[in-house]
């Protein structure tokens, strides 16, 4: 997370789809330039509108905050629309922020 410039960011609601989760089910995101994060509480798939991120999405990793590790993200992409499945099960705490990436 501190990867990235935190005063360039802006909050990116409109590149998530389908966000209609409450309280732990709803999902977070920001963006910059060139990158987009995007976090969920209980590790949920996630659809994000790839026109909506201001730069073509080349790859995407997830971050876990629990203990700081990374993993290569795989996604679908159809249309415009990119799909993403986080590691493990969806669950309360399973964590995980998706980095994506010019």
């Amino acid at each position: 997370m501190l990867s990235k410039d935190y005063f360039s960011r802006v909050p990116a609601q409109q590149i998530v789809l389908n966000n209609t989760g409450k309280q732990y089910e709803y999902i977070l995101a920001t963006k910059g330039k060139d990158y987009a994060m995007v976090y969920s509480f209980i590790g949920q798939n996630l659809s994000i509108d790839a026109s909506k991120l201001g730069f073509k999405a080349n790859k995407a990793k997830w971050f876990k905050p629990a203990d700081g590790g990374i993993q290569k993200a795989k996604f679908k992409k159809k249309g415009n629309i990119l799909s993403f499945n986080p590691p493990g099960k969806t669950e309360r705490g399973n964590d995980w922020v998706l980095i994506i990436e010019n």
